[in-house]
């Protein structure tokens, strides 16, 4: 769910960091935004190229990468552990 939100605001123009556990988490993510934007494309509901897109994603493991942004969005779990890293995450 976190990738297709991230999917949204870069296909809307905005610059967008996309923070997971693993590098792997984050690579099946990227793969599956370019999944479906290749199937917008497609159908032309996209007015980018998707290489331009995909430019504006950043993903990382790393809270510090995100210091600056104007604005969170926070997708987790059910799992109360998972909500609590990061919570202490953004505060800090």
């Amino acid at each position: 769910m976190g990738h297709g939100i991230a999917e949204v605001c870069a296909i809307h123009g905005y610059e967008v960091v996309l923070i997971d556990v693993s590098d792997e988490i984050l690579r099946n993510a990227l793969e599956k935004i370019r999944w479906s934007l290749e199937g917008l494309a497609a159908r032309g509901l996209v007015k980018e190229p998707i290489d331009a897109i995909l430019s504006r994603i950043k993903p990382t493991t790393s809270y510090e990468e995100a210091r600056d942004v104007d604005l969170v969005i926070e997708r987790s779990s059910r799992m109360r552990r998972s909500r609590r890293k990061c919570s202490r995450g953004w505060m800090g």
